[in-house]
């Protein structure tokens, strides 16, 4: 009977320890499910920052982009004759 009721005892102290766990668990997967989030925000952010970047950017590398072509087209008809 001894024997029964300290095996009694183990599992409960058992039981108790897994419940710290599983509240440290769930405690964890709060902070990274913040954690995905605050990612995710700072993800649609950077695109839309690097949207504005090739936005702003655009002019200037159609300007060089149309010198480039005149230069190459150009050069082509020298080297053709």
């Amino acid at each position: 009977m001894k024997l029964l009721i300290s095996a009694n005892g183990r599992l409960k102290e058992e039981v108790q320890q897994l419940n710290v766990e599983k509240a440290q668990m769930i405690t964890e997967i709060g902070r990274l499910q913040v954690e995905v989030q605050q990612l995710q925000q700072d993800k649609a952010q950077m695109k839309m920052s690097i949207a504005q970047m090739q936005q702003s950017l655009a002019p200037i590398f159609h300007h060089f982009q149309a010198q480039q072509q005149g230069t190459d087209g150009g050069a082509g008809g020298t080297l053709g004759n």
